[in-house]
């Protein structure tokens, strides 16, 4: 599939809102990513290209929207749109993955450099000043800067001419986007071409790839087998893990967008693979349709290492104390193991667990993110959201799986068909997952793990054991209706396990329940929403006599296996070693990127990289930024001193105050610190009264000006980690005299009116 490029210059300061704020301080803020280095969400240009077509469209030009962009319900657009990053991109995240962790290398320091905050007020027009309780600030991008996004179309050759040559138009007629469009901003020049055309400045797919791959696959190696084939001729169990570009969106049957579930379901892989199969030869597809045996599974929250699940629901945590938890399918002890006190307990939140080897749980979360998006009204002359009859123009909110987080699952079937499988994700590792495909969401990477062949089943005998649901299931009656009656489901695990009713002396049940449903793409309808039992339900039994069950292995329950519904594993409940009732869990963090494909440029929660000293000759990107940040080192120092000077008992206040004024006016009429002590001393040489205490004013300053200035930039490289920073001397002089003046004027008004006060 040939890649395009979308060019785009900013001819005006440029603010795509994402409905954020920053600490207060902003009240409408522009997108960025984590690094600090702003962007344009796909959404955003898809809507706006959508729009300068439905102009075209209007003048006479035959294109058709819909068929390029999609429209509501399930046509989805044949052009695929990613966002629209700084197209030196790869080369600023090289420099911030070499100096990670560096302290100018904030990433308000790097927003700071592409874009600034302007502040603005309205006007009461019948008494002409500002309204009360409206000033308000906006950030907005830098005019010059310019971004790339990239574009894949229908690989149909005939498609892809028609596709071009209709994008192309819809570009050159794109002439403003943002907000504000209307007073100034906004204004850009957006060009399509092909993406060997611009070099290796532009990035890979969807605008979010550095040019080195193996980056990812490092990420994603398992030390066993790392680097060898792995023999599928018997396999009939291959694991693999997902790496999600993009954020992903898996609607929930409760919320649509505005809620997503935060796993992907296997229904979403099933639909996948057999889309891979179909597009490789249609024998695999038909092989895949026939296999009775498979079963994709959820693909779950993982750390890197192993595939994490939901929390039992039979743990509760004690109430006000974070850390600690029991398990209530365990007994209290009496007598000398009795707890010291019983404490109150509360269900525990959902999580995905992991116990080390040490029996220590670890609970982890999913990364959420919630996207604000905006659709405007028909009427295109008004340019914002608004409240319409129709309910076409409306805000509204998308909530996502954020990016830069693992899942890991499985797939189990015959070998003929794990080989088929295992081939195709070999020849597609770039996937497109979840809903939003087409603009902004969905892109990710997989890889297989593993593949092997499953042992024969080993039997255990037991009298007490657990089941735990690993997914949703969905259990049928034998009334021919779906229920969520537990006594049904526990009818369904005896009949799995083949255990008779009346061998079971005691159940015991923790129950959580769930709405499932879906959508059928084919037949464009919705799947009926079913009550089922939630993952991390437990039941757990005590037979009057020992039973042979399969521990440790993994059953499947009720309907919809082949989706990833009815996961369970079973767990023999053994007679432990005194241990306390009262357990500590250890809650992780995980920090994933808003907008990367690349792990390496996830930041460590707790860096152990020793910090190294910033280079600021090695890039005018690096030059910029130490030269903002010791403008503001200049500023707060000349105010430290300055407030510090002016205490000495030799200065003359009152005459002090007038000096500063009249340099402060002979700083802004020259360009030179030179230039400024000629202006000086020819003005104070003359013999006039007061004068000469003008000129001893002036010379204390100067004195004061130019050894402090002197020390400046190897206190700022030493307190900042930066080499190589060499400025003009006489730059720094002139600078820190203009702060210096500035700082000593209000240090004198200041002391007046605490006198006066």
């Amino acid at each position: 599939m040939q890649k395009y490029q979308i060019l785009i210059k900013l001819r005006s300061d440029l603010c795509v809102s994402d409905g954020g704020i920053y600490n207060s301080a902003i009240d409408t803020d522009v997108c960025y990513d984590k690094n600090g280095f702003p962007y344009i969400p796909a959404k955003r240009l898809k809507g706006c290209l959508r729009e300068a077509a439905l102009e075209l469209k209007d003048w006479g030009h035959k294109l058709s929207p819909d068929k390029m962009f999609g429209c509501e319900g399930n046509q989805t657009g044949s052009i695929r749109i990613g966002n629209a990053y700084l197209i030196n991109l790869s080369e600023y995240e090289a420099l911030v993955n070499k100096y990670k962790g560096h302290m100018l290398l904030h990433s308000q320091n790097i927003l700071g450099q592409f874009t600034y905050v302007r502040v603005q007020t309205s006007v009461d027009r019948e008494t002409g000043t500002a309204e009360e309780n409206s000033l308000r600030t906006i950030r907005v991008i830098n005019k010059g800067c310019v971004f790339t996004a990239e574009v894949s179309m229908d690989d149909r050759q005939a498609m892809e001419e028609v596709q071009f040559h209709s994008l192309e138009l819809c570009c050159r007629a794109l002439r403003h986007m943002g907000i504000s469009r209307t007073r100034g901003l906004g204004e850009v020049e957006v060009t399509l071409q092909k993406a060997a055309d611009h070099g290796k400045d532009l990035k890979d797919a969807d605008g979010l790839k550095d040019a080195d791959e193996s980056k990812i696959a490092d990420e994603l190696k398992i030390a066993d087998g790392e680097g060898e084939e792995p023999e599928e001729q018997k396999s009939d169990f291959l694991e693999y893990e997902i790496y999600l570009h993009e954020p992903v969106i898996c609607k929930s049957v409760n919320g649509e967008e505005e809620n997503t579930m935060d796993y992907i379901d296997g229904g979403k892989i099933l639909g996948l693979l057999v889309k891979l199969c179909k597009e490789r030869s249609e024998a695999d597809f038909q092989k895949l349709l026939s296999e009775k045996n498979l079963k994709c599974s959820n693909a779950y929250l993982s750390d890197g290492k192993q595939r994490l699940v939901e929390v039992p629901a039979s743990l509760y945590s004690v109430k006000n104390e974070k850390k600690l938890y029991a398990d209530r399918s365990v007994p209290i002890p009496d007598g000398d193991d009795a707890p010291g006190e019983i404490r109150q307990l509360k269900p525990m939140k959902h999580c995905y667990v992991f116990r080390d080897l040490n029996g220590v749980l670890h609970t982890r979360s999913v990364e959420l993110q919630e996207s604000c998006h905006h659709r405007r009204p028909e009427d295109k002359s008004i340019g914002r959201a608004c409240d319409e009859e129709s309910g076409n123009s409306t805000f509204y909110q998308i909530s996502s799986i954020t990016p830069g987080q693992r899942f890991r699952g499985y797939v189990m079937a015959s070998p003929d068909i794990i080989k088929i499988i295992s081939q195709c994700i070999r020849e597609n590792p770039d996937i497109m997952l979840g809903y939003g495909r087409i603009a902004e969401y969905g892109s990710a990477s997989w890889q297989i793990i593993k593949t092997e062949e499953k042992k024969e089943i080993r039997k255990q005998t037991v009298r007490e054991f657990m089941i735990k649901l690993e997914s949703p299931a969905i259990i049928y009656s034998s009334n021919a209706a779906y229920t969520a009656d537990w006594h049904i489901l526990a009818e369904e695990i005896e009949a799995c396990l083949n255990i008779r009713s009346d061998v079971v002396e005691e159940r015991q049940k923790f129950i959580n329940y769930t709405t499932v449903g879906g959508f059928q793409v084919t037949w464009g309808m919705r799947k009926p929403a079913l009550e089922a039992f939630d993952k991390g339900t437990v039941l757990c039994y005590k037979c009057r006599e020992a039973v042979e069950i399969p521990v440790g292995e993994t059953i499947w329950l009720g309907e919809r296996c082949a989706e990833g519904y009815g996961e369970a594993t079973v767990t023999a409940i053994e007679k432990s070693e005194k241990r306390d009732y009262y357990c500590e869990r250890i809650t992780e963090t995980q920090d994933s990127d808003v907008v990367t494909c690349n792990p390496d440029r996830i930041p460590d929660t707790n860096p152990e990289y020793p910090l190294k000293e910033l280079s600021a000759s090695e890039s005018s990107f690096l030059w910029k930024l130490c030269m903002d940040k010791f403008e503001q080192y200049v500023y707060f120092t000349a105010g430290s001193n300055a407030w510090n000077d002016i205490q000495k008992p030799d200065w003359d206040k009152e005459v002090l105050k007038p000096t500063v004024s009249n340099l402060l006016l002979m700083c802004s009429e020259n360009s030179s610190k030179q230039e400024v002590d000629l202006a000086a001393r020819e003005r104070f040489k003359k013999k006039a009264e007061g004068k000469k205490d003008k000129e001893t004013s002036w010379n204390q300053i100067n004195s004061c000006v130019c050894e402090q200035a002197r020390e400046l930039p190897g206190r700022f490289m030493n307190e900042y980690g930066v080499e190589d920073f060499h400025i003009d001397q006489e730059l720094v002089e002139f600078f820190y005299l203009k702060e210096y003046l500035k700082q000593l004027k209000y240090a004198l008004r200041h002391e007046k009116e605490g006198k006066d006060s």
